[in-house]
Protein backbone atom coordinates (compact mmCIF):
# COMPACT_ATOMS: atom_id res chain seq x y z
CA UNK A 1 0.00 0.00 0.00
CA UNK A 2 1.31 3.46 -1.10
CA UNK A 3 1.04 6.02 2.21
CA UNK A 4 0.75 9.87 1.93
CA UNK A 5 0.69 12.42 4.47
CA UNK A 6 -2.53 14.36 4.07
CA UNK A 7 -1.85 18.49 4.54
CA UNK A 8 -3.49 19.68 7.86
CA UNK A 9 -2.78 21.68 11.02
CA UNK A 10 0.32 20.98 13.17
CA UNK A 11 -1.53 19.52 15.87
CA UNK A 12 -2.70 16.24 13.52
CA UNK A 13 -1.06 13.18 12.05
CA UNK A 14 -3.43 12.73 8.79
CA UNK A 15 -2.79 10.01 5.99
CA UNK A 16 -4.11 8.27 3.07
CA UNK A 17 -3.80 4.98 1.93
CA UNK A 18 -4.17 3.53 -1.50
CA UNK A 19 -6.21 0.20 -1.39
CA UNK A 20 -6.74 -0.43 -4.80
CA UNK A 21 -6.34 1.78 -8.38
CA UNK A 22 -7.98 1.44 -11.51
CA UNK A 23 -8.36 3.62 -14.79
CA UNK A 24 -10.45 6.27 -13.27
CA UNK A 25 -8.73 6.67 -9.99
CA UNK A 26 -8.13 4.86 -7.00
CA UNK A 27 -9.91 3.75 -3.69
CA UNK A 28 -8.79 5.15 -0.77
CA UNK A 29 -8.81 4.75 3.02
CA UNK A 30 -8.09 8.39 4.63
CA UNK A 31 -7.48 8.30 8.67
CA UNK A 32 -7.48 11.56 10.91
CA UNK A 33 -5.58 11.79 14.14
CA UNK A 34 -6.23 14.41 16.59
CA UNK A 35 -5.18 14.41 20.28
CA UNK A 36 -4.85 10.29 20.21
CA UNK A 37 -8.00 9.79 18.37
CA UNK A 38 -8.23 8.31 15.27
CA UNK A 39 -11.43 8.29 12.45
CA UNK A 40 -10.56 6.11 9.24
CA UNK A 41 -13.13 6.69 6.34
CA UNK A 42 -12.80 5.04 2.99
CA UNK A 43 -14.01 6.43 -0.56
CA UNK A 44 -13.12 6.70 -4.08
CA UNK A 45 -10.54 9.74 -5.61
CA UNK A 46 -10.70 10.76 -9.50
CA UNK A 47 -7.34 9.92 -10.76
CA UNK A 48 -7.23 13.99 -12.19
CA UNK A 49 -8.01 15.29 -7.84
CA UNK A 50 -5.13 12.56 -6.64
CA UNK A 51 -2.83 14.28 -9.20
CA UNK A 52 -3.99 17.67 -8.44
CA UNK A 53 -3.21 17.16 -4.19
CA UNK A 54 0.12 15.60 -5.33
CA UNK A 55 0.98 18.97 -7.55
CA UNK A 56 0.00 21.14 -5.22
CA UNK A 57 1.88 19.22 -2.24
CA UNK A 58 -2.11 18.27 -0.11
CA UNK A 59 -0.32 14.69 -0.51
CA UNK A 60 2.96 13.88 0.06
CA UNK A 61 4.39 10.51 -0.35
CA UNK A 62 5.67 8.97 2.74
CA UNK A 63 9.15 7.45 3.15
CA UNK A 64 9.13 4.08 4.96
CA UNK A 65 12.80 3.76 6.58
CA UNK A 66 13.80 1.36 8.79
CA UNK A 67 10.52 1.16 10.55
CA UNK A 68 10.08 5.20 10.29
CA UNK A 69 7.24 7.22 8.30
CA UNK A 70 8.83 10.34 6.89
CA UNK A 71 7.84 12.67 4.58
CA UNK A 72 9.72 12.65 1.64
CA UNK A 73 9.22 16.01 1.28
CA UNK A 74 12.37 18.44 2.85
Amino acid sequence: MQRYTIKSSKNREDYMEIQKETPEGYYVRIVRSYDGYHQATESFMERHLFEMCLKTAYLVPVARTAGVLSSSVA
